[in-house]
């Protein structure tokens, strides 16, 4: 790993191609998070980005009120991941940062001190092209494009990230979307569910007015990925929805197969598994949105959380069948307080769907429409 050795400033530096430290051109002699990506594309095997920002960078924001001290990290352009052998990029490694420890319903209580800001309004944040990547304690938002792609990558894992919004996770920013997949597998969006560190691996995703949080694409293979124990719309308290963050489908589910959305009832970490979903204003969408088969939607929250709290105030439904389903698997979720259906189906050819142990209540309009 000649890579967690660097230096790191929150520049964006010209990486001249001798290594780390020394050789980024940078008036202070450190080296950039892009210098060090392109060091770690090019490093056989698996590297890790450690940060060591020290409070003199240009890019530190003083503590202001409530807001702790963090470093804004300038993005001019799409940082792209591209060795197979995979890169960690671990936040948490800066001075300051610590995962969160509530557990699930409650407020999350990350500290992050790592902000992303992109700089170009039609430049994606991360554009990951390769396999075995792990994003992990970074506040990112986009303005136009997406936060992270994944593009024929498979095996990535992003977790305890804010997604859409400031650094305390109170308000959204930007007008883009947070995760594209196109073609990718295995992939996981929140906890493994392993059993160790599950709740710090919750991602809180806000958004934008008008896009999705998860979007699994038309093209390719988009199958056999997990989405677990995150809040979605919500601040990090999990009870308030930001009128900032409230968007299109929460969860979109083109392409693919055999994906999962919360628990898998395995008996390790469930509740840590499960999703919160809501804060949609888009009429006529889905808080999620199927058009895949062969997937679990298992153990979540979708339109209120565990404290009953309602999320979705627009026509929306819970669960909205966007095309054929077949072999679908609905169970254990709450489904309550959405603007129209708790869920609705309107494909004629859609085949065994299962529904077993939700509860699907205090739906606007009607709760099951067929």
């Amino acid at each position: 790993d000649n890579v967690s050795t660097c230096g790191f400033d929150s520049g964006e530096g010209a990486y001249s191609g001798g290594g780390c430290g020394g050789t980024s051109g940078l008036p202070d002699g450190k080296t950039s998070l892009r210098e060090a990506v392109i060091v770690a594309n090019n490093h056989p095997g698996h590297d890790i980005i450690h940060f060591n920002i020290p409070e003199t960078d240009a890019g530190y924001i003083q503590p202001a009120g409530s807001v702790q001290g963090y470093f804004v990290i300038s993005a001019t352009s799409t940082l792209t991941l591209s060795d197979d052998s995979g890169v960690f990029i671990n936040g948490y490694s800066q001075s300051g940062s610590l995962r969160n420890t509530s557990d699930f319903g409650e407020a999350i209580n990350t500290v992050l001190k790592l902000q992303i800001n992109p700089q170009n309004v039609y430049n994606n944040i991360f554009n990951i092209i390769s396999d075995n990547n792990h994003i992990s304690g970074l506040s990112m938002f986009d303005r136009s494009s997406a936060v992270l792609v994944f593009d024929v990558a498979n095996n990535n894992w992003s977790d305890g990230n804010f997604l859409g919004s400031d650094i305390l996770g109170m308000i959204a920013l930007g007008d883009g979307q947070n995760n594209l997949t196109n073609g990718s597998i295995h992939n996981i969006f929140g906890t493994n569910g392993d059993g160790s560190g599950d709740s710090g691996e919750r991602n809180l995703f806000h958004g934008s007015s008008s896009q999705y949080k998860i979007l699994f694409g038309n093209s390719g293979d988009n199958s056999n990925n997990i989405i677990a124990g995150n809040y979605f719309g919500t601040d990090k308290t999990g009870r308030v929805c930001n009128a900032a963050s409230q968007g299109r489908a929460m969860i979109r589910l083109l392409s693919g197969g055999s994906n999962r959305v919360g628990t898998n009832v395995d008996g390790i970490s469930d509740s840590e598994e499960s999703n919160i979903l809501g804060c949609v204003n888009f009429n006529a969408r889905g808080v999620i949105d199927l058009a895949t088969s062969s997937s679990v939607i298992q153990g979540n929250y979708i339109g209120t959380n565990p404290y009953g709290d309602a999320l979705s105030a627009f026509v929306i439904t819970g669960i909205r069948e966007q095309a054929a389903m077949d072999d679908t698997i609905i169970r254990g979720n709450i489904i309550r307080f959405n603007g129209d259906s708790g869920i609705k189906f309107s494909q004629a050819n859609t085949k065994r769907i299962t529904y077993i142990q939700n509860l699907i209540y205090d739906n606007y309009v009607v709760d099951i429409e067929l």
